[in-house]
């Protein structure tokens, strides 16, 4: 059987190189993988299965911040705003931006108020 043919090893879609399986290999195909796309998805193996996919990055919700910036093999990791700063609604549409400073408001007139009454003593 000099011309028999022979079957080829199914190779896996790479977790490690940001690929997600689109099609599973079948007994007349190689798995077909895709590439993640930069800042917009991941690879991600679901709980239970055994092959990534390109899923969405998370973003930081209101009052967090990016702690780790996502990669095609890994999503955003995001961590609390310290005290002292926020990120409001306002700030979503950047995945990256960083907590800013409360501004300390200060009431003029009772500032004025509190030192007209130090003056008359």
């Amino acid at each position: 059987m000099a011309n028999a043919p022979s079957c080829t090893s199914i190779v896996p879609c790479n977790r490690n190189n940001g690929e997600g399986e689109v099609a599973a290999a079948t007994n007349t195909s190689n798995t077909v993988c895709e590439a993640c796309t930069f800042g917009y998805t991941y690879a991600y193996v679901a709980p239970g299965a055994t092959v990534p996919k390109c899923a969405p990055l998370k973003k930081c919700a209101t009052g967090m911040e990016e702690a780790i910036p996502p990669t095609t093999s890994s999503d955003r990791q995001c961590t609390a705003c310290p005290t002292g700063r926020f990120r409001d609604a306002s700030m979503l549409a950047d995945p990256a931006s960083k907590c800013q400073a409360w501004a300390i408001c200060v009431n003029v007139l009772s500032e004025v108020s509190l030192l007209l009454a130090r003056q008359s003593f």
